[in-house]
């Protein structure tokens, strides 16, 4: 069957450690190496490992990389060397205690981590791979390490028999040993620590979970207890979130930390305006319930709220009051727009209708007034203007009769006397002006 390979993983030391080495796993299961291999190759499976580990960096990380793992060799900084076994496999299976079958005496460098471990007479009959020396693990056995004081180092490896009471100088760097360093002293992971031991280590746009992993991390490698690791993570919470912690009450941290990451999702979904289709459901069961009438008729939705008899009735006389007052409302205002009824002035089409213009003004005069906005008032203003002009128009024909029938040569007399500059002028019987004499 074909195998068929994921993505390489890249890290750059601004992304999640922890995630990036599950991926660079998964990357090695996907094209068969095996990272704890020292038999196949050249080069063996963990030799193709580190090659593929250092590609995968880039950036700041491929400079830390370089300057702490590429061409170093792995110290036990706690354990000397003083003739016990002949390689590091053979210095494994032996026993902790010092002397006897077990390790030479000054093995183990005096006040260190690993010669306090190996006084404990619990501890005598463990091997030195149980107690300092994990075994095929990339995601643990940190603290075995720790305890033996392991670290990358430029000098020459030295065997584990060099009887030269030096600490352990092994060749070469392992996946496993590598994958320690990074987990325990990358930069981030050195903040993180400096951050948790003064206290100002704080969640800001980190997940909830996220930021418990960073914190429970940095407090085990700095050896704090468990009351501490807790105060340090609530102490960094997110304001909203320590609002929670005081509504979830006293219950075990792993659970607060899931109760929160579910919390925070949900708030990430109400923000985005996502819902799932199963809460929707939920919510509209809640709310309210389909009622089919029938098949022609629309689906009505019906309450489950359950209401009392005398609620009933007061939500009733409530609704009716309510419309009444807004019926009243409207016919006040129509009312209001309407013009008042009023007297019609008289048409003219009546049998009394006035035959002058005198007569028809003081029979409709009063009545107009009154009702100047109606259509019989703009009829008779109508009707007014024609009898006006009308009567203009038999007084200017008056007016030319009489003028038609006026002469210069009226029999009877007319002072026609009239004085120009102060002499008195006559017509005479041609028509003409002249000085009287």
């Amino acid at each position: 069957m074909a195998t068929v390979a994921i993505g390489l993983p890249v890290f750059d030391g601004s992304t999640d450690l922890d995630v990036f080495i599950d991926l660079w796993r998964g990357y090695l299961n996907s094209i068969n190496i095996n990272p704890y291999d020292k038999v196949a190759g050249p080069p063996c499976g963990w030799e193709r490992a580190m090659g593929i580990l250092r590609s995968c960096m880039s950036g700041e990380a491929a400079e830390w990389f370089d300057q702490e793992i590429t061409g170093k060799n792995w110290e036990l900084s706690f354990i000397n060397s003083a003739g016990a076994a002949a390689t590091l496999n053979a210095l494994s299976v032996l026993t902790v205690l010092e002397g006897g079958v077990g390790l030479h005496a000054g093995t183990y460098v005096l006040g260190s981590k690993a010669a306090i471990f190996a006084a404990r007479p619990a501890n005598a009959a463990l091997t030195v791979r149980q107690a300092f020396i994990p075994s095929h693990n990339l995601m643990g056995g940190d603290e075995r390490w720790k305890c033996c004081g392991t670290r990358p180092t430029s000098r020459v490896a030295g065997g584990t028999n060099a009887n030269n009471n030096r600490p352990i100088v092994v060749e070469g760097i392992r996946p496993n040993q590598a994958l320690y360093w990074l987990r325990t002293n990358y930069t981030t992971v050195l903040e993180e620590k400096r951050r948790v031991r003064f206290n100002s280590l704080y969640q800001d746009n980190d997940p909830v979970d996220k930021f418990y992993k960073k914190v429970k991390r940095s407090g085990e490698l700095l050896h704090l207890p468990e009351e501490l690791i807790s105060d340090q993570f609530f102490r960094g919470l997110s304001p909203d979130n320590q609002l929670e912690v005081e509504r979830l009450g006293d219950i075990p941290i792993d659970n607060i930390v899931k109760t929160l990451g579910k919390l925070e999702r949900r708030k990430a979904e109400m923000r985005l305006g996502l819902i799932d289709k199963k809460t929707k459901q939920i919510i509209q069961s809640h709310d309210v319930t389909p009622v089919h009438i029938s098949q022609q008729e629309p689906i009505v939705l019906k309450s489950e709220q359950q209401f009392s008899l005398n609620e009933v009735n007061k939500l009733i006389q409530s609704t009716v009051e309510r419309i009444t007052q807004q019926f009243q409302t409207q016919i006040e205002t129509l009312q209001n727009k309407l013009p008042q009824v009023t007297t019609t002035v008289p048409s003219l089409e009546e049998d009394n209708k006035p035959t002058t213009y005198k007569e028809y003004m003081d029979k409709y005069t009063e009545n107009w007034n009154k009702n100047k906005d109606t259509h019989e008032a703009r009829k008779f203003k109508l009707i007014k203007r024609f009898l006006e002009k009308d009567e203009q128009d038999s007084l200017d024909r008056e007016l030319a009769k009489m003028l038609n029938n006026l002469s210069l040569r009226d029999p009877d007399d007319m002072d026609t006397s009239n004085m120009i500059r102060g002499e008195e002028i006559v017509i005479d019987d041609d028509g003409f002006l002249r000085k009287k004499k």
